[in-house]
């Protein structure tokens, strides 16, 4: 039997149903749940096909709860946006903080307020006679009360420089443009992102050899036992590095799980091939404790290691550029620095060349 659900959510609750409201025992229970088959589609009814032994259920029809189609879109949309912002703490909102409304723009966040809870009208004191409200002020000084059950709706509003925001209007359509104009900038970009990713895979690489003796004595002397994450960066990297492909491959990790060392082995293995390597950082200090690990794990090897930051004296700086053009520096450490107009790598410039 297929159970089709519109989301994660609603398979787990009827995962849950089934062991503690359906009635039945637990073997019951686990019996019933192997023999069903999870799919999420916005399908709206079920149906059965008496040939194959098949029935085909929607959530809706077993909980009760009829959609059309547009309604289960919108529903997986508002969804999405609440599990996004579920951790939002609108505490931090103070008033006359630029926000943004999803769906009306920029306003001016005016505090909190209690509204007549309309939907209280009949049904007794089961609930509460008001309900909080994010007010939200626009140009012209026109208000919208946004309840805190639509609060994943607000966000707070995030510029480039110190340039003040223009308020939208309520009943404008700058907002919506602003919002088509951004989804066009949007396509555009990914456009050229698969327009350069094509051409990476029509032009040839560097394909570096096979790990030399070096490579694995230098591996081998890693003072730390590698976590098995880490060791499948570090063979996935090389691999990468010995295909004729251009490499392009992101590595993440928290904080102390290995990031380092798997690029260390990597300019290594550049190094061994006879490349030069940018090892290029965010910070001046990250870029000084890099160059301080980087000396370290090199020392019994014929590698040069250069650092370029703000601390390094211009004069100092030109002749690391000047030994980089003829090859003389095998690594160079820096932030931004090392890939500005002026700097050359031997055969190769960053400056536009």
């Amino acid at each position: 039997m297929w159970l089709l659900c519109n989301n994660e959510g609603e398979e787990q609750r009827f995962r849950e149903w089934l062991k503690t409201e359906s009635g039945w025992t637990e073997t019951e229970a686990a019996r019933m749940e192997g023999g069903m088959r999870f799919v999420r589609s916005p399908l709206l009814k079920g149906f059965v096909w008496g040939e194959a032994r098949l029935v085909v259920l929607t959530d809706a029809e077993i909980f009760g709860r009829y959609q059309n189609l547009r309604s289960l879109r919108r529903l997986d949309r508002i969804g999405s946006l609440r599990l996004k912002h579920q951790g939002s703490d609108f505490s931090e909102f103070a008033e006359g903080d630029y926000v943004v409304h999803l769906e009306y723009g920029i306003a001016l966040y005016a505090g909190m307020q209690e509204l007549p809870n309309d939907e209280a009208a009949g049904e007794g004191l089961e609930r509460a006679e008001t309900r909080q409200a994010l007010v939200l002020e626009f140009a012209g000084q026109s208000r919208l009360f946004v309840p805190l059950e639509q609060a994943y709706l607000v966000s707070k509003y995030v510029g480039v420089g110190k340039k003040t925001p223009v308020l939208d209007s309520l009943g404008g359509n700058r907002w919506e443009k602003a919002r088509k104009q951004a989804e066009r900038a949007v396509a555009d970009y990914a456009a050229r992102l698969l327009k350069i990713h094509a051409e990476r895979e029509t032009l040839g690489g560097f394909a570096c050899p096979p790990d030399t003796l070096w490579q694995k004595e230098f591996e081998e002397a890693f003072l730390y036992e590698e976590t098995e994450d880490q060791l499948k960066a570090i063979e996935d990297t090389k691999e990468d590095m010995e295909s004729p492909q251009p490499m392009d491959r992101l590595i993440c990790g928290d904080v102390g799980f290995g990031k380092t060392e798997v690029a260390i082995r990597a300019a290594f293995k550049a190094v061994m091939s006879g490349k030069q390597v940018a090892f290029l950082v965010p910070t001046t200090v990250l870029a000084q404790q890099h160059y301080n690990t980087l000396r370290e794990r090199f020392a019994d090897y014929p590698i040069v290691v250069a650092l370029m930051n703000r601390f390094v004296s211009r004069k100092e700086q030109n002749e690391i550029i000047r030994k980089l053009d003829r090859g003389e520096v095998d690594i160079v450490v820096g932030t931004h620095r090392v890939i500005s107009a002026d700097v050359r790598f031997q055969g190769f410039g960053f400056g536009g060349d």
